[in-house]
């Protein structure tokens, strides 16, 4: 799960230039949860946007 986060909506978030401040949150949170007994099989290939030329 990937949320995104309105840190420039946080109090102190930003600079008076605009700039994240030091108390900026990150621009996203993902969460990652630990597999589960149902799913016993990951994935067995990498397939990228790249396809070989003929």
């Amino acid at each position: 799960m990937i949320h995104l986060i309105a840190w420039e909506d946080e109090p102190g978030s930003t600079n008076d230039d605009g700039t994240p401040s030091e108390a900026a949150l990150s621009d996203f949170v993902v969460l990652i949860n630990p597999a589960v007994s149902e799913q016993d099989t990951f994935r067995s290939a990498v397939e990228t946007f790249d396809q070989p030329e003929d």
